[in-house]
């Protein structure tokens, strides 16, 4: 079986030079025009490495450039914060359909963690929640910048467990959210003062 660059090229289309083909300055193959990505800069409308060296040549690059690509990714995720968020959450969402039980246990796990840490609430305190929910929604579709609902004292705390209630919940930005993570308050806060 022949490979090139590690990729086997048995569903690559290597005609003899023709109309049709097109010869990579890199491998040297001829190969079918959809094998190239577009350029509108070149005469034919093609790139004049295959697809396949292009990654491998981008690749190459990246492994002796690393520190500069390192400083290029994190200022184009900067200066791309939105296409990033839209990124990582179409990420999220394929890994989810292609793990449905991981993310069934997931989800279960949290809905037995909020049942087992809350207690009867009125219909007074059910819209509490609900309010605190849409009001981090409202904010952050007003100010741009994601906020979550956050458990001041976790559902699943390492010491401690919170209480899926009102009282228990704050708004906060969602990196505030993600750099707190399962901590909650300062145990100190809650030693009596003596006077």
């Amino acid at each position: 079986m022949n490979s090139m660059n590690g990729v086997p090229t048995s569903n690559l289309k290597t005609n003899a030079m023709s109309e049709e083909t097109k010869k990579c300055c890199r491998c040297g193959l001829y190969l079918a025009p959809e094998h190239y990505s577009k350029c509108s800069a070149r005469g034919d409308g093609l790139q004049n490495y295959c697809k396949i060296c292009s990654k491998v040549k981008v690749a190459e690059w990246q492994k002796a450039n690393a520190s500069k690509y390192k400083n290029l990714l994190r200022d184009w995720r900067a200066n791309n914060i939105e296409k990033v968020r839209i990124a990582s959450n179409l990420r999220s969402a394929r890994w989810r359909s292609r793990n449905l039980e991981y993310s069934a246990v997931k989800n279960a796990v949290r809905r037995l963690r909020e049942r087992r840490n809350s207690f009867p609430l009125t219909a007074k305190q059910k819209l509490e929640i609900r309010e605190i929910y849409k009001a981090a929604k409202w904010i952050s579709k007003v100010t741009g910048i994601p906020y979550h609902v956050d458990h001041i004292h976790p559902l699943a705390g390492e010491n401690f467990s919170g209480l899926h209630v009102p009282w228990n919940l704050q708004i906060i930005t969602a990196e505030e959210n993600r750099r707190k993570g399962n901590s909650g308050p300062a145990v100190a806060s809650y030693l009596p003062t003596v006077l």
